[in-house]
């Protein structure tokens, strides 16, 4: 593919990003800015780099050629490039629970620009880059040793009091630290880094819940000391936004969660809420002859 055909390719991702904004808007109500923004976007280089991921983060779409060029684009200009602007890619692939092409090079080009900028990235955004290289297994222990300090803890107090969105800027920063918290406590064990979000963990999850089976693979209702033999079952309840807008994919945070109750020994089932809560399911018998039917199809 010639660099013509190239940016009528990437012309056309934008065409497709400028539907799902304005679908967005339309189903929001918004003023409308999402479209306006997103039709404002040229195929430069340079734009590309700096607006695709932040516009391809809000519309929940996953062009995977216009990533793969970003990725390549990233990756040759690595050195020039903000850790700032690194993160919005690195975010973005793990948002859509996307691995790119040339992933390798792209998580070792991400890795150095964010360690070199790390004191001049703002707070979140460090989060965001720790918690995807997370979830591709690439987090390199220096950064962990950086976040989990009392120092960084302190700067991310100073960033919550300058913050404009006092209503939801603090809950950020909360809800991506114990996110990141809980993945490296899980996936990198060594590091030995304190695990302080269990109450939290318990009320953003509350939707969710586990069904204990017996050896036969049946539901227990009560599980008693002398059960050895109990396996967990976790139901998790996905809703539409779960899943990336075009493609049938869940995103990489439900992914991550899944992987570490996994890890935990639970079998996941991930039911859709919508008909969880139906009317076709509202009776417990029904419930329960469904999940059977997803585990013993046979």
């Amino acid at each position: 593919m010639n660099s013509k055909q190239k940016k009528q390719r990437l012309q056309a991702d934008v065409d497709t990003l400028t539907k799902s904004a304005v679908k967005l808007s339309e189903q929001a109500e918004t003023t409308g800015n999402i479209t306006f923004v997103s039709k404002s976007l040229t195929v430069s280089e340079e734009q590309q780099e700096k607006k695709l991921p932040h516009w391809l983060t809000s519309t929940s779409s996953s062009l995977i050629e216009t990533i793969d060029h970003l990725v390549g684009y990233t990756i040759e200009q690595s050195e020039h490039l903000l850790g700032d602007t690194v993160e919005k890619l690195l975010h973005l692939c793990y948002y859509l629970g996307y691995t790119p092409s040339h992933s390798d090079e792209f998580f070792v080009a991400s890795v150095n620009a964010i360690l070199r900028d790390k004191e001049r990235m703002q707070g979140l955004s460090l989060l965001h880059s720790a918690l995807a290289l997370c979830f591709f297994h690439k987090l390199p222990e220096p950064l962990v040793q950086f976040i989990f300090t009392v120092d960084f803890l302190e700067r991310m107090d100073d960033e919550i009091s300058q913050c404009y969105s006092k209503a939801t800027y603090p809950m950020k920063i909360r809800h991506h630290l114990m996110q990141l918290n809980r993945a490296v406590c899980l996936d990198y064990p060594d590091i030995d880094v304190p695990w302080f979000h269990e109450k939290y963990i318990q009320e953003i999850d509350a939707h969710n819940f586990q069904v204990l089976l017996n050896t036969d693979k049946k539901p227990l209702w009560e599980k008693h000391e002398t059960d050895k033999n109990v396996s967990k079952l976790a139901v998790v309840l996905l809703q539409d936004n779960d899943y990336c807008l075009n493609i049938p994919q869940l995103k990489g945070e439900c992914q991550l969660k899944q992987r570490h109750l996994e890890m935990l020994g639970y079998q996941v089932v991930g039911i859709k809420q919508a008909l969880w809560n139906s009317m076709y399911m509202s009776e417990p018998k029904a419930k329960l002859a469904y999940l059977e039917k997803l585990l013993w199809p046979n």
